[in-house]
């Protein structure tokens, strides 16, 4: 167990690169040390977000009015969340949750890794331990949380559930029900908590394939996961040339022999991009979602029936691979950064690269500076994105620093990120809630500070359209 644990959960609206955590609730045990942290973050001015969903999410009751910059969260979470031998739980926190905070941090240009986890960091998600006990242990699962629910219903129901002081308070008590209920399964999950050590239960020797023989065929769940029921029985065959933690597994219980008889000369047309896809038998796995994966031990014979594995299948799949190294090395160049870079613009471009040593020195210095010394270091980055991140920083930190024009110009940018492609009748009929909810204090105070920030950013849209 590492020597620190740290509960926590975030609140969100919109999506993870162009929307933003509205709140943020932390909870650090470290032997009798107790560290709370809680804060509302205050919305961006180019946050994107539809105001008529915030009713159906868990933040319309949320008072999303003050609170913090993201720019200064961003600075008291980094040393949360790079504090070295730490176990950070949460309740989908290698979810969704987790682009969240990573697009929060790389907005703000932390020195943070953007495509992996800090060395010696830690993930246990609440979330994949219950699917895990669902699907494994289904005696021992201490409350009904069915793994066919969605993401976002089973972290309401959860909260619900443990009405805990704090929503990292809950994060706790529901980790302590669990441990009680299966505590060999929960001591597995915590025992595996990190891609490196994923990474070794597979047989990858320091997160790259050494010999097909060492390779090991193990039983896999996550909310993520590409595959019927969220879970499988997986080799690994291949690992990412760019991105570290990106491993192509092959499930074991699809058909294998269209891509046996491929010998790795077309490999991609075998990737699932869809659960669906159950005939494409090579799933994309990322070791950063700290999927829960054990040893095939885990599955007894009923256990394997209930699941609809066929053991002797899986067995002679295993086999069948234990000398294809032409598909090994083939997925070897395939790389899932074609896929990351599709948008042009910056903010979108989380996954692009990890930023060389000389920028991040330079950021370290723009961290230890005052937002009127920022402009001349993003702009000697070798690293594009860099300048204009911090050219977008500047603008959200500092506005009185701009000129009028430049003022005009984010101001139209802002705009553009709230209304996206809509055209003027959906824009009116935005326009038209957004009055209703602002004008009455009879709704929530979410949905209302959601609707006043909507108006109050779009007054400008005539003046500023042609600039969007």
């Amino acid at each position: 167990m590492p020597p620190t644990i740290h509960f926590y959960d975030s609140q969100f609206i919109g999506g993870p690169a162009a929307g933003q955590l509205v709140s943020f609730d932390s909870l650090a045990l470290s032997g009798d040390h107790v560290a709370q942290y809680q804060t509302k973050i205050s919305l961006r001015p180019d946050v994107a977000f539809n105001p008529q969903s915030i009713e159906q999410g868990d933040c319309f009751a949320l008072d999303m009015t003050g609170g913090i910059s993201e720019y200064e969260w961003s600075r008291k979470a980094h040393d949360l969340f790079a504090a070295q031998d730490s176990l950070h739980v949460g309740v989908g926190n290698t979810g969704v949750l987790d682009s969240y905070v990573r697009f929060a941090f790389y907005r703000c240009l932390s020195l943070l890794p953007n495509t992996t986890h800090p060395a010696g960091a830690h993930y246990l998600d609440l979330l994949t331990v219950c699917r895990a006990l669902n699907l494994l242990r289904p005696e021992s699962m201490p409350i009904s949380l069915p793994n066919h629910w969605g993401e976002q219903r089973k972290r309401e129901f959860v909260f619900n559930r443990f009405p805990g002081e704090s929503r990292s308070d809950s994060v706790k008590e529901f980790a302590k029900c669990i441990t009680a209920a299966s505590p060999k399964l929960m001591a597995h999950a915590i025992g595996h908590s990190s891609p490196e050590m994923i990474g070794n239960l597979c047989g990858l020797v320091d997160g790259r394939i050494e010999s097909l023989a060492d390779l090991k065929p193990v039983f896999l769940c996550h909310e993520q996961l590409l595959a019927g029921h969220g879970c499988g029985v997986f080799v690994a065959l291949g690992t990412d040339p760019q991105y570290r933690n990106i491993v192509y597994m092959i499930d074991l219980q699809a058909d294998l022999a269209a891509l046996i008889e491929d010998r790795g000369s077309n490999v991609a047309r075998f990737i699932r991009t869809e659960a669906s896809q159950q005939d494409r038998p090579v799933v994309r796995v990322n070791l950063n979602r700290v999927p829960f994966v054990s040893p095939l031990s885990v599955l007894d014979r009923n256990t394997a029936t209930r699941l609809g594995i066929d053991a002797g299948g899986v067995k002679r799949n295993a086999e069948l691979l234990i000398d294809k190294v032409d598909i090994c090395l083939a997925l070897l160049e395939v790389s899932s950064a074609s896929d990351a870079n599709l948008n042009g613009d910056p903010d979108f471009q989380l996954y692009g690269a990890e930023y060389l040593p000389a920028d991040r020195a330079l950021l370290d210095q723009l961290h230890r500076s005052a937002a009127s010394e920022w402009e001349p270091l993003i702009t000697s980055a070798q690293d594009a994105r860099i300048t204009t991140l911090g050219q977008r920083l500047i603008r959200r930190c500092a506005p009185a620093l701009l000129s009028e024009d430049d003022l005009n110009l984010w101001r139209a940018h802002c705009v553009g990120r709230l209304i996206g492609r809509a055209n003027e009748p959906r824009i009116a009929e935005t326009r038209a809630y957004c009055n209703t909810i602002a004008s009455s204090n009879a709704y929530p105070p979410g949905m209302r500070t959601a609707a006043q920030h909507w108006l109050q950013t779009t007054e400008t849209v005539n003046e500023f359209r042609n600039n969007v």
